[in-house]
């Protein structure tokens, strides 16, 4: 007895096909699937990827560190201890947006006798009116709730809750001072930084 049936070759040829019509829906679904996947993550992705690159450059070129803006030339500021307000721009980045050269607040700068110069906060840190400088007095004050404050920050009646907040500063070698802008809680005697 032979037990050898006779092999059909149209058979063999139908379960190649098969096999290969299954392996090419496969690799053709994975791609239809994943195309659409991967550009999704990538558009929720990009603000993140965007916040990273900016905060990598926010200090910009020359920068002394990260968070410092170049605010002004050291000579700008007089040698007698007077105050100087300056509005603090930089580039804002928000989800999907750059917006260039913004106003993202103020500080006042002054060389003090030994040759340091101060920065503070234009901010009061009582509900976050601007500060402004009185020639007349020497003093900063508050116009919103008569806040005071000496030139040093120091508070001199108790509306605010603190004195005003003093900044990071840093001059480099051709005479620009960098500041490390941050704005801070108001209402609250700790010095905590928003965001």
């Amino acid at each position: 007895m032979n037990d050898s049936t006779p092999v059909d070759p149209e058979s063999n040829d139908v379960s190649r096909r098969n096999f290969m019509t299954k392996f090419w829906s496969v690799i053709i679904g994975g791609f239809v699937t994943l195309t659409p996947l991967v550009v999704g993550l990538t558009f929720f992705l990009d603000p993140i990827l965007r916040k990273k690159k900016a905060a990598e450059a926010s200090g910009g070129e020359g920068s002394p560190g990260e968070g410092f803006l170049n605010v002004i030339s050291e000579s700008a500021l007089p040698d007698d201890g007077r105050p100087v307000f300056q509005q603090i721009r930089k580039n804002v980045v928000d989800a999907w947006n750059t917006y260039i050269d913004q106003p993202v607040g103020a500080v006042y700068l002054r060389k003090t006798e030994s040759g340091a110069i101060t920065a503070f906060n234009s901010e009061c840190p009582h509900l976050g009116c601007t500060v402004s400088y009185l020639e007349s007095a020497n003093q900063y004050k508050c116009p919103c709730h008569d806040s005071k404050f000496q030139l040093d920050g120091e508070r001199t009646n108790q509306i605010p809750p603190r004195p005003m907040d003093e900044l990071d500063v840093k001059v480099d070698d051709e005479g620009n001072v960098w500041v490390k802008f941050q704005s801070y809680k108001i209402g609250v005697a700790e010095q905590i930084p928003k965001n």
